[in-house]
């Protein structure tokens, strides 16, 4: 499914496939929410932590594979690192994530507003949101296809991190039109199964 063209399916009423390059050159925004009533869980597994943890890591499989890079967060002092494809500058994303923290009184949706302008059309962007924040998810339909941006939403589980409680199972991954996946993260997920599900490459931009 996350190979169809939807708009060039529904144009010619069949199904269309969209083919893939990886380029040497390919941008990945990664965005962080750092509003504090998102700030869910306890201690090493509140969701801001989790997505730390994500960011390290995906960061650095982003540089390794060719991939330029820049991590995007709001607060008092805005995250806006620049563009990046060594190991310095990972090691510099590692610097400045670590001291994030959710202070901000800003909505995720608000804060997309403002650092939207600092994402790069025709890239891709890596954006942690609550699975109850509808505002965000629909202002990140209209950025895909306003900037046509693969988007991938790290999904955090609402009621798992509130009720401390380990969903179930994991969820599966979701994918819908414009170029939106949708990878869902609960409270002690396994974070490495979560992400090894699926032979997703990230940058297909």
């Amino acid at each position: 499914l996350r190979k169809i063209h939807w708009p060039t399916s529904a144009k010619q009423n069949k199904l269309m496939g969209r083919h893939f390059e990886q380029s040497s050159s390919y941008m990945g925004s990664i965005f962080l929410d750092l509003n504090k009533s998102n700030n869910m869980g306890e201690g090493k597994h509140k969701t801001l932590e989790y997505a730390i943890k994500i960011t390290a890591s995906l960061s650095e499989h982003l540089i390794n594979t060719g991939g330029n890079v820049q991590v995007l967060a709001y607060s008092d002092t805005p995250l806006i690192s620049s563009f990046g494809q060594t190991k310095e500058h990972h090691t510099m994303i590692l610097e400045a994530i670590s001291v994030l923290e959710s202070n901000s009184q800003v909505s995720l949706s608000e804060s997309l507003g403002v650092l939207g302008p600092f994402v790069p059309a025709s890239s891709s962007l890596i954006i942690f949101v609550m699975d109850n924040d509808i505002d965000t998810q629909n202002s990140l339909r209209l950025l895909a296809v306003k900037k046509d941006l693969f988007i991938i939403e790290i999904i955090m589980i609402s009621s798992s991190f509130k009720n401390l409680s380990p969903s179930a199972s994991i969820s599966p991954l979701s994918y819908e039109p414009p170029n939106i996946l949708k990878y869902y993260v609960g409270y002690k997920d396994p974070l490495g199964e979560v992400f090894m599900q699926s032979g997703v490459t990230l940058g297909t931009h």
